[in-house]
């Protein structure tokens, strides 16, 4: 039996409301014309300011999980939209490269948080301000996971060949 999900008086479930103030987010600073850089903790606090209201009075630790969950689908769709491997990417048409490059890639930097701490992840920063060595590390993961692709494909096809035999 399927749990129902709460939705609210729109149909919407509580994890599709919050998923959409996380992509309401992501765009808005992929078109700041500030040339932001983009991170899951940067998107998270910004989604959990959105998701509060004026007469919350969450305590520290309820703060800093709700941060870190709003952190963690930010996570989650970043990659989704932004990863330039991932098919959900503005670079491509279903599995076909669109012709045009995406505003954002990931490069690794160390982030600091809101509570002191120091992590290192993803940050999308945009195009133009990328390094060459930032858009080499983008091609060397692009070319892995093509070549990862183009391997499972030979393995699959010599299975195919094999069972046959």
């Amino acid at each position: 039996m399927h749990k129902r999900r709460r939705r609210d008086r729109f149909g919407v479930t509580h994890h599709g409301y919050v998923t959409n103030v996380i992509r309401a987010v992501i765009l808005e600073l992929q078109e700041s014309p500030n040339g932001v850089h983009i991170s899951a903790g940067l998107v998270g606090e910004r989604a959990f300011k959105r998701l509060r209201t004026r007469d919350d009075h969450l305590n520290v630790h309820l703060q800093w999980v709700s941060v870190q969950g709003c952190t963690y689908y930010a996570r989650k769709e970043l990659a989704a939209k932004l990863n330039p491997t991932s098919d959900e990417s503005d670079a491509y048409q279903g599995n076909l490269f669109a012709g045009k490059l995406q505003t954002h890639y990931p490069v690794l930097q160390r982030v600091e948080h809101g509570d002191g701490s120091v992590t290192t992840e993803h940050v999308y920063i945009p195009l133009e301000q990328c390094t060459d060595a930032q858009i080499d590390w983008n091609v060397a993961n692009m070319s892995r996971a093509a070549r990862g692709l183009v391997e499972h494909v030979d393995a699959l096809m010599a299975y195919k060949t094999s069972r046959r035999a």
